[in-house]
């Protein structure tokens, strides 16, 4: 069995059995993604620093639009991956539009996450593991494969590092 198949069947085990985990899966996996990106502008606006508002906001779209906007679509349209839905012929909790690696959500929130990181890391570990569990709960609806989720996140791991230097000069 691919490791793929067997986190996600622990993983998937957790769905449809209790209402309480229901909700929390369809809530992390559809709507905290809004709650981050309001956290993060609010992040953002709150910075003092004029120069440091510039470079985070600069920063982050920069990031954004390298991993989410090139890479992932790269990778998307060059593996094709099927969603597990598809590849395993079930009704998931939340249909996933398109194809299934990366993950579109994780590749976009860990990016995000990893510029707040970069300019307070009390808030960006708040912000990392938020994404952890939206990529969890990703997986527990049934939209996405384990390897789905951790590409997404090693994508966005690096690309807000090795942008920094652009944009922030530290002293």
């Amino acid at each position: 069995m691919s490791f793929d198949l067997y986190f996600f069947q622990i993983f998937r085990s957790l769905a449809e059995k209790n209402w309480v985990i229901d909700a929390l899966s369809v809530f992390f996996a559809k709507y905290v993604i809004f709650i981050l990106v309001f956290a993060a502008i609010f992040f953002g606006w709150r910075i003092k620093n004029w120069r440091h508002k510039f470079y985070f906001f600069a920063l982050s779209l920069a990031s954004l639009f390298i991993s989410r906007g090139v890479i992932f679509e790269i990778l998307n349209y060059a593996f094709r991956r099927e969603r597990p839905a598809d590849y395993l012929d079930f009704e998931p909790v939340i249909h996933g539009s398109g194809f299934s690696f990366p993950s579109g959500h994780a590749t976009f929130l860990f990016t995000l996450s990893f510029c707040v990181w970069i300019f307070n890391k009390k808030w960006g570990s708040v912000f990392i593991f938020l994404s952890f569990l939206v990529g969890i709960s990703r997986i527990i609806v049934g939209a996405h494969w384990p390897t789905d989720v951790i590409f997404g996140a090693l994508i966005a791991s690096f690309i807000p590092f090795l942008l920094k230097p652009l944009f922030f000069k530290e002293k």
